[in-house]
């Protein structure tokens, strides 16, 4: 907040700015999606429920069918936290969702989080440690 305070104050954002971030719990506290169509079946990927009181705390299915047939498609417990602004939740979940998707992997298989935040989490900052105060590489 006090990020966007600073960059709204030096107008390098707008007021119409609007900063969103999304806590996400693997685990998803054990929470399984199924869908029912004469059997019981895997979710299709893609889908979001807010089965909360918190109508900011959802079940991301970022597996399921048609990628996963068999067993079940574990979800993704997501919190959209608003920091600047009000964000689209359904905007934010289609993000989130296309991210998983784009990304070759899945948060809730292999790694812990999709491939591009890891790379933004272990690979940008050893990049960022070959830069110079004046951003040239050297």
């Amino acid at each position: 907040m006090r990020l966007h305070a600073t960059l709204l104050a030096e107008k390098i954002v707008s007021p119409q700015s609007v900063w969103t971030a999304v806590e996400v719990m693997k685990g998803a506290e054990g929470w399984r999606v199924f869908r029912n169509d004469g059997t019981v079946t895997n979710p299709l990927v893609g889908q979001c429920f807010f089965p909360f009181e918190d109508e900011n705390l959802s079940l991301i299915c970022t597996t399921g069918a048609p990628y996963l047939t068999q067993g079940t498609a574990c979800p993704i417990q997501a919190r959209i936290v608003d920091i600047y602004g009000r964000a689209d939740r359904r905007q934010v979940v289609e993000d989130f969702v296309w991210q998983a998707d784009l990304c070759f992997t899945k948060p809730d298989m292999g790694m812990s989080l999709p491939w591009v935040l890891n790379v933004a989490d272990a690979g940008a900052l050893q990049l960022s440690r070959s830069y110079r105060i004046s951003g040239v590489t050297t």
